[in-house]
């Protein structure tokens, strides 16, 4: 069983932020950035929701802190296209209207591996 390092507690206290910089720069693996979000998570009451959404840049990221990738969560496919045409592809299409609801009432985006 892993211990949370005073760094990640901290971070878990704040939960506000939007990203967690590294004290030394970027995170290489092993770091324990699985483990923070892992705990994050289980804060905000363990899985997704409508008010939490839990995600990821690839598909094993995801699967590792229980989630999807972050272009499923948002209704975008691949993401190829403006934002314009992004939102379209949402925006009044009744057979998305689950996706339009997520975008609504998401109070807190979890995005593993963004960069």
């Amino acid at each position: 069983m892993y211990s949370l390092l005073d760094l990640q507690v901290f971070y878990i206290s704040l939960c506000h932020f939007v990203t967690i910089p590294h004290p030394h720069g970027a995170y290489s693996t092993g770091t324990g950035k699985s483990v923070l979000l892992r705990e994050i998570i289980s804060y905000l009451g363990g899985s997704a929701s409508l008010s939490v959404g839990i995600t990821a840049s690839t598909g094993i990221a995801s699967t590792n802190i229980g989630g999807t990738t972050i272009h499923s969560w948002a209704g975008i496919g691949l993401g190829h296209g403006t934002a314009k045409n992004l939102a379209g592809k949402i925006v009044g299409q009744p057979s998305l209207v689950n996706v339009l609801d997520r975008w609504r009432t998401v109070k807190t985006l979890i995005i593993d591996e963004s960069v």
